[in-house]
């Protein structure tokens, strides 16, 4: 990614050119140290040799140094490449603040690194130079010589001091040992800071950039939940859609229906809604209810209307109801007036299907607003659209073996719709399978 290849680059500054030790010198013999014969010379080469010694020890504990130094910058490095390739392949997202970050972090090293390398380069420079200079003057001095010991001799061996002196204070003063001086302050100075300042920027972005990620981690964990609810929940309503479906469709094998035991089915029902968790399932079961309440409907406008009414067609043309309640049924009075006969709602509901269709043709179908209900309420619009939509569910279910009571149950469902078209929705739910014409929508 973007930041990866600053961090490369980084890693490649923090390992430029190992810092070479310089060549250690050491002052020359004077004396009888110059004879390797001599004890003096021993104790000279003891001295150079334990200087030599610490000269190397010190330049390696520096050199250490350095190299650790350059180590926690490429860890550094490292762990921010890290941190932006997992951003980028899946760990979170990539992230261009976190690669201008490292970016800028990363190139403000390298412009320190190389600036510092700058300074040692030159500073090296400048120290073989001064070392030249230094080892000029040496040779002068080693190889001047006064030409004896009478004044004049003295007299030049003064003039040439202070040609030496003269020369080694040009040293001292050249733009050289400035240099050196200068380089040795900014690199002590700047050098480590500039680490450890890189360093700490790299790991500040690489942590801002781990809390990202873990959030982004989170959040995408969160969409899986999420994700898997509901899944979860469709699987459940499902299951508990199927199991509200098989129930009614149970009740209606087992003859609940035929033998008019609403409440029983009801319960049953009702049961069955208060198991279910989602809302979902909890509408498709209070729907089923709501059909067994139509269903009820039917022979509530019965119970409350057909008293006195005389049959005119089917099997029970010419009978006449003189009694009817929901526990003893029918009392019925033959066509000779004085015979009377009773009748079971289970039987009437299963062998008498045209007197059936002939009380719901009249006091349902063409029952609205002059019918009544149980509690003596006339049955209005809505209460007419519910017998209505009772009546077709009666005919389907309950009358299901007479061949016309299918075809006769829809035409009473779009009957109901067509004088109540806001129920519609209500007709869809209770008879999906019934096609409601434009007409009617």
């Amino acid at each position: 990614s973007a930041a990866a290849a600053p961090a490369a680059k980084a890693a490649r500054a923090a390992a430029a050119p190992a810092m070479e030790m310089p060549q250690f010198k050491f002052r020359p013999p004077k004396d009888d140290e110059a004879d390797p014969a001599s004890p003096e010379h021993e104790q000279y080469e003891k001295e150079k040799a334990a200087a030599k010694a610490k000269f190397e020890a010190e330049w390696k504990e520096k050199a250490a140094a350095a190299k650790q130094k350059a180590a926690e910058v490429a860890s550094a490095a490292a762990a921010a490449a890290a941190a932006a390739s997992s951003a980028s392949s899946g760990g979170g997202g990539s992230n261009s603040a976190f690669e201008a970050a490292i970016a800028e972090a990363l190139s403000s090293a390298v412009r320190d690194m190389n600036g510092l390398w700058d300074r040692a380069y030159g500073c090296k420079a400048a120290s073989i130079r001064i070392g030249k200079a230094l080892g000029d003057l040496i040779a002068r001095i080693d190889s001047f010589n006064a030409g004896g010991n009478d004044e004049e001799a003295m007299k030049r061996a003064a003039e040439f001091s202070n040609v030496v002196k003269g020369d080694f204070d040009v040293i001292k003063a050249s733009e050289d040992v400035s240099k050196v001086q200068k380089a040795g302050n900014f690199i002590r100075s700047r050098g480590a800071n500039a680490v450890d300042q890189t360093i700490k920027r790299l790991l500040i972005a690489v942590k801002e950039e781990e809390r990202r990620i873990e959030a982004e981690k989170k959040r995408l964990a969160e969409i899986e939940r999420q994700k898997k609810l509901a899944a979860d929940k469709e699987k459940t309503i499902a299951e508990d859609n199927q199991k509200a479906k098989d129930k009614f469709n149970s009740l209606v094998e087992a003859g609940t229906f035929r033998q008019l035991n609403w409440s029983g089915a009801t319960r049953q029902l009702q049961a069955l809604h208060d198991e279910f968790k989602y809302s979902e399932s909890q509408l498709l079961t209070r729907i089923l209810i709501k059909k067994v309440d139509m269903m009820a409907t039917v022979q509530e406008v019965f119970i409350a209307n057909c008293k006195d009414y005389k049959f005119i067609r089917s099997k029970l043309a010419g009978h006449t109801i003189v009694e009817i309640n929901e526990k003893d049924g029918l009392k019925l009075m033959k066509p000779d007036g004085k015979t009377p006969m009773k009748m079971t709602w289970v039987k009437f509901y299963q062998q008498y299907h045209g007197n059936l269709n002939e009380l719901i043709v009249r006091f349902i179908e063409h029952g609205k607003d002059s019918s009544k209900l149980k509690d003596g309420k006339r049955l209005s619009l809505q209460p007419w659209a519910d017998a209505m939509m009772g009546a077709a569910l009666t005919m389907q279910i309950i009358c299901g073996d007479d061949p016309t009571a299918a075809g006769r149950a829809e035409q009473i469902a779009k009957e109901a719709v067509k004088g109540l078209p806001d129920y519609l929705k209500q007709a869809q739910e209770i008879f999906p399978d019934f096609k409601f014409d434009a007409a009617e929508e």
